[in-house]
């Protein structure tokens, strides 16, 4: 026996035997409820929809007779709602609750001997899975040594070399004690070297090294700069704060100061290491406490 349904714009007419019934999801007739369809409880309005029809059974589902959709929970029924208000389709649905047929279990023919076949191949192979399960935890265990072996070499902090990168630091900040200085501070490959360079008085040309456009001093006219090298990879060269003490009436720069410092320092967060981040934090400190005036750039 069939139950058809015809689905209309907002309503659902049910033809069950001589009986006409009409249902459709609470506030269907608000016309702001097409628009608001995901904020609705499609699977109750689904639970409502098989009460009326008289679907208690899970072997029971509706189902298109045109299209052969299955219509099984809210999500279906949502879906047909929403096709019901499209212009383009046809305003109605036809319907029929489907009685879906469950196959016997065949009987089991295989025999006692079939059955410890089995039993064998099962233990072997849970065997097998459990010695491979052991191989990978043992050479995960390794992996995972490893791993925390070069970390450990990654992260171990050379106290003899931030002494010594400090105690050049310190030769600099004897050269800016009472000095008006300009510090230059930045990440590690903005150019500060390079910049320096040409402040002081440097002569600088546009090369090609290792296949990448640098800007390089090719005649240096400042003794201090010597210790100031550039280069045109994102790697720092700059080890330790350095002084560079400029005479501004030689160069033809005529102020109120006869003498400005300019000094380099390495990028934060170096790409050397964490000694010479440390020792660049104590450098600087002690540039800004022991010098006359402090001008960063």
């Amino acid at each position: 026996m069939y139950k058809y349904l015809i689905i209309k714009k907002r309503c659902l007419v049910i033809k069950k035997e001589s009986k006409k019934m009409t249902w459709c999801p609470k506030n269907s007739n608000d016309a702001n409820f097409r628009f608001e369809l995901d904020k609705e409880d499609w699977n109750k309005h689904f639970e409502d929809l098989k009460q009326l029809v008289g679907i208690s059974d899970d072997n029971e589902y509706l189902k298109d007779t045109e299209q052969k959709k299955r219509i099984r929970n809210g999500n279906h029924l949502k879906a047909i709602w929403s096709d019901r208000y499209d212009e383009h389709k046809t305003c109605w649905l036809k319907l029929k609750v489907v009685y879906s047929k469950t196959k016997p279990k065949a009987k089991s023919t295989s025999t006692n001997a079939q059955k410890r076949e089995k039993y064998k191949k099962q233990s072997r192979s849970d065997k097998g899975s459990v010695q491979k399960k052991k191989m990978q935890e043992f050479y995960n265990d390794d992996d995972k040594k490893e791993d925390e072996r070069k970390f450990d070499e990654k992260i171990g902090f050379d106290i003899s070399l931030m002494l010594k990168l400090v105690a050049k630091a310190e030769e600099a900040a004897e050269q800016i004690r009472d000095k008006n200085v300009i510090l230059f501070l930045g990440g590690t490959g903005v150019g500060k070297s390079s910049l320096i360079h040409f402040l002081a008085g440097s002569t600088m040309e546009q090369q090609i090294v290792n296949g990448l456009p640098h800007i390089a001093p090719i005649e240096i006219k400042n003794e201090a700069l010597i210790n100031v090298t550039t280069s045109p990879n994102v790697k720092s060269e700059t080890k330790y704060i350095t002084a560079v003490p400029i005479d501004l009436k030689e160069m033809g720069i005529y102020t109120d100061q006869d003498m400005v410092v300019l000094c380099d320092s390495p990028g934060f967060e170096d790409t050397s290491g964490l000694e010479v981040d440390v020792a660049n934090g104590i450098s600087v400190i002690r540039a800004l406490h022991n010098s006359k005036s402090v001008k960063i750039v």
